[in-house]
């Protein structure tokens, strides 16, 4: 039975792996421990590694399809991929973290890797076609991205030709993998250290009683931070906000 859907690590720090459907021409190339390759956000596209086959259509979304199949065979073994899975949750990282440190720079590409020509053409044996003409336009160009060159031959994807190119040593490829999740940043309100003692803060609550609203977030701060108010305890703004029923114009004002 054929599946239709492959779950694929991308090298990314994202908690999950991505669910892409297989196209009809690769059903019968793709296997676990490949890698394919992947359109992911804003036009971005990776190689990510195959670590499950199923049949199990995702219910909330439309899956996008695999592009390419990278590997001829398998380079990731199923015993790899389970100590990749063990490493993730020991270190409490992502999958996709455990591939970018596990796979050599030569085997992580996206369409961002840059890619140059480390023989002479002369020394190239001759090639079917578009291979020849893929070489041609990097002895044109001299350097250039995985895009660039996929967009000047007008195909989709040019990455399994890259990797035939570096199994024989006939290419250079160059670049990180840039980074496409920054760390999500919560503002979190304490007590200024000035007021942390009862008689501070009874004069702050008498100067606030012609403020009733910044009264109120300043109670509200109390209730949610309990015995500990004097500690300087911090607490979400968000959290803050809500239970005070008030503007962030409020907040700021005090």
């Amino acid at each position: 039975m054929n599946h239709q859907f492959a779950e694929v690590i991308i090298p990314i720090p994202v908690a999950h792996t991505f669910t892409y459907s297989i196209p009809t021409p690769l059903l019968d190339k793709v296997e676990i421990g490949m890698r394919v390759e992947v359109p992911f956000q804003s036009g971005k596209l990776y190689g990510g590694v195959v670590c499950d086959l199923h049949t199990e259509k995702p219910e909330k979304y439309i899956p996008k399809s695999i592009i390419d199949v990278i590997d001829e065979k398998p380079i990731i073994s199923a015993f790899q991929l389970h100590f990749w899975r063990w490493l993730s949750h020991y270190y409490m990282c992502t999958l996709g973290e455990v591939m970018m440190a596990a796979l050599p720079a030569g085997l992580k590409m996206t369409n961002e890797t840059t890619i140059k020509l480390k023989i002479s053409p002369d020394d190239i044996p001759q090639l079917p076609k578009r291979e020849t003409e893929l070489i041609q336009f990097l002895v044109q160009h001299i350097e250039l991205t995985l895009k660039q060159l996929a967009k000047l031959a007008g195909i989709k994807s040019v990455q399994s030709y890259v990797k035939k190119w570096l199994d024989r040593d006939w290419v250079n490829i160059t670049g990180e993998l840039k980074k496409q999740y920054k760390a999500k940043l919560r503002k979190h309100i304490y007590l200024h250290k000035n007021f942390r003692s009862e008689e501070a803060l009874n004069e702050v609550l008498d100067g606030l009683q012609k403020n009733p609203k910044q009264a109120d977030l300043l109670m509200a701060y109390l209730m949610l931070v309990g015995q500990e108010w004097n500690t300087g305890m911090p607490v979400l703004r968000a959290t803050l906000l809500k239970k005070s029923d008030t503007s962030d114009a409020v907040l700021k004002s005090l």
